[in-house]
């Protein structure tokens, strides 16, 4: 039996209409995409032959599907496990895209801290401002001190509970702790720049 051999046209075709009918397509694939089709008007007429035969093979893949869950999945994984050379390049601008976003990501934290937008309180780098927390638990002091700390810092539920007064510079957290553990029944251990963890002693 002699093998059909599809022209790259066709077979790049055939991998936008998986592609993009698999949901996984990014913005800057549908526009490869879009620029793709009309680069050739052999391209736009091998999309309406090919997305045609698809779509009614789709149409029956989830009548199927719905009888027997998981076999569309199967059949869009096997059919989309090696990409075509369009749709390669396609993929490497969705991670350039994606490694651009996370670049800029970084440079923006540097400047304004991401992890401090949600907080309650926020200053500004080099700003120094006096909040005062009226007879507040410990956890409320711990949770102004994090964004300030290097890594992680963790309060046991006991020592949340502590009620503490004063005067604390949030800027300098191990100063701070260190005050807390000189004056409260607290043990601060530190698990090298990456953990801190308060407890009452026991």
């Amino acid at each position: 039996m002699s093998k059909n051999k599809l022209d790259p046209i066709t077979r790049d075709a055939i991998d936008w209409v998986l592609h993009l009918e698999s949901g996984r397509a990014c913005s800057s694939e549908r526009q490869v995409f879009k620029a793709w089709l009309a680069e050739n008007p052999e391209h736009k007429a091998a999309w309406q032959r090919v997305a045609g035969l698809v779509k009614n093979s789709m149409a029956d893949l989830q009548s199927v599907d719905r009888r027997s869950p998981g076999q569309m999945q199967a059949a869009l994984k096997a059919l989309l496990d090696k990409p075509s050379p369009v749709r390669k390049k396609a993929l490497q601008g969705c991670v350039l895209l994606l490694l651009l976003g996370l670049g800029a990501a970084v440079l923006v934290d540097r400047v304004v801290p991401l992890a401090g937008l949600k907080a309650d309180q926020y200053t500004g780098t080099g700003e120094r401002k006096t909040i005062e927390l009226h007879d507040e638990p410990l956890s409320d002091l711990i949770d102004a001190l994090r964004p300030y700390q290097a890594g992680v810092l963790r309060i046991s539920p006991e020592a949340a509970r502590l009620r503490v007064f004063g005067v604390f510079a949030l800027d300098n957290t191990a100063h701070t702790l260190s005050a807390l553990a000189q004056t409260l029944p607290l043990k601060v251990t530190r698990y090298g720049p990456w953990l801190t963890v308060i407890d009452v002693v026991r």
